[in-house]
């Protein structure tokens, strides 16, 4: 069984419990949304929260959080492979 997929899944889906919040993904979640970092920064774990606008905002930061750390994994993937047979 590849171990690659489950791997990537843990690095991107199962977020550290003790770390703060990623602060590109902060802002990146501002410039995205058109709330303040201040207020994206006090709501970004609202997720269970119950009020929507927070959940939201939680979800979005969440999403943006995966991306980006995607796309440093994709990147870093690439320039691993480049030249070589699998490019």
């Amino acid at each position: 069984m590849n171990k690659i997929p489950i791997l990537m899944f843990l690095l991107v889906a199962a977020p550290c419990a003790f770390a703060g919040p990623d602060e590109r993904a902060i802002k990146e979640t501002a410039k995205r949304t058109g709330y303040s970092v201040s207020e994206v920064r006090e709501h970004y774990s609202g997720c269970g929260s119950g009020i929507t606008p927070w959940m939201n905002l939680c979800a979005e930061y969440n999403f943006i959080a995966s991306d980006l750390k995607l796309n440093d994994l994709y990147g870093s993937v690439k320039k691993n492979v480049k030249g070589t047979s699998a490019e």
